[in-house]
């Protein structure tokens, strides 16, 4: 669902027993990318958090990096990058 007040999305998702998680993103048209921020709820533990980011580079690439943070303090990084096969 689209929040036009805050200008971000919120996603929700359930899969199976596992709490919902909710996922709220924004949108930056200037450089084409969606980033979230939150914590993974039944997945990590409550002083945990993550920031994701998907930008779309061209028609054929995309990139989705992942970070985790601990306390505030980063964690664990994560990227890849996404070209489409012609």
């Amino acid at each position: 669902e689209y929040d036009a007040d805050r200008g971000i999305f919120i996603l929700r998702h359930k899969q199976g027993n596992m709490p919902v998680k909710v996922a709220e993103e924004r949108y930056d048209p200037a450089t084409r990318t969606f980033r979230s921020k939150g914590g993974l709820p039944g997945i990590l533990p409550k002083n945990w958090s993550v920031e994701t980011a998907w930008q779309q580079i061209d028609k054929d690439t995309s990139k989705w990096t992942m970070k985790i943070f601990e306390h505030d303090r980063l964690d664990f990084t994560s990227e890849q990058v996404a070209r489409r096969v012609k």
